[in-house]
């Protein structure tokens, strides 16, 4: 009388089976991994726009009280309260001046201002390399 195969798997099916998984498994872990550091970054970028969007911001009140006579308040951001969020630069803002080809119009005297922020990279919540900046046209008449 012929033994039939006894029904389940086999020793090498299993470690086979095994094996496949821990592999599966270990891409993910590594996919999760690279999915973290870049929210990370995600997030410290939309910090540091919001810190040059708060500076200019600033700039913008302190030219109205100025009766927008002044097109160059670039140290708006040197006296403004400290940065709330820690691991970020102090705003740094440049001014050049700015031309009909620019978008100034005719008859005003323009300014191009660019509002930086970056990381200094202190913390895990804002690594080094990530900055923002915003450039605006600011026009005096």
């Amino acid at each position: 009388m012929a033994s039939r195969p006894q029904p389940g798997f086999t020793l090498v099916e299993l470690i086979f089976v095994i094996a496949l998984l821990s592999l599966g498994f270990t891409g993910i872990t590594n996919l999760y991994a690279n999915l973290q550091s870049g929210l990370l970054r995600a997030e410290a970028m939309q910090k540091a726009t919001q810190i040059a969007q708060s500076c200019a911001e600033r700039m913008m009140v302190l030219r109205r009280l100025n009766a927008y006579g002044d097109a160059s308040v670039t140290n708006a951001c040197s006296t403004a309260p400290a940065v709330a969020e820690t691991g970020y630069n102090t705003p740094g803002v440049t001014s050049a001046a700015a031309t009909s080809t620019d978008g100034c119009p005719s008859g005003g005297t323009c300014s191009k201002v660019t509002i930086t922020v970056s990381c200094a990279g202190t913390t895990a919540a804002c690594p080094s390399g990530v900055s923002s900046s915003l450039a605006m046209l600011l026009v005096s008449y």
